[in-house]
């Protein structure tokens, strides 16, 4: 997640220092995995949807988790020497992330 900033300083500020306000927040994720071409209800049905926006949960530690809608801008397969297929999926939110 970022949060973006305004310089606020007034005119004719004393001192050095700057003034900044924050303004509008946004997050990207990924996720990345083995590739599974079998997967057609997950992976396959997934990367067809670029540029969709999605709802996605990435969960913490089995009782946490960030919610959300994202919009999917990217999916990347790779493959290393050693024969080993992964796929990733890049997200830019389309909204607040909640964490729960």
């Amino acid at each position: 997640m970022k949060g973006g900033l305004i310089k606020t300083t007034p005119f004719g500020a004393s001192g050095s220092w700057e003034v900044n306000t924050g303004t509008i927040k946004s997050w990207t994720a990924t996720a990345e995995g083995w590739l599974d071409p079998a997967d057609t209800t997950g992976q396959t049905a997934l990367a067809n949807v670029l540029a969709s926006t999605v709802a996605v949960t990435f969960n913490v530690d089995g009782a946490h988790k960030w919610t959300g809608n994202a919009i999917l801008t990217g999916v990347d397969d790779a493959a290393d020497s050693q024969g080993v297929n992964t796929r990733k999926f890049s997200f830019t939110g389309a909204g607040n992330f909640v964490f729960s």
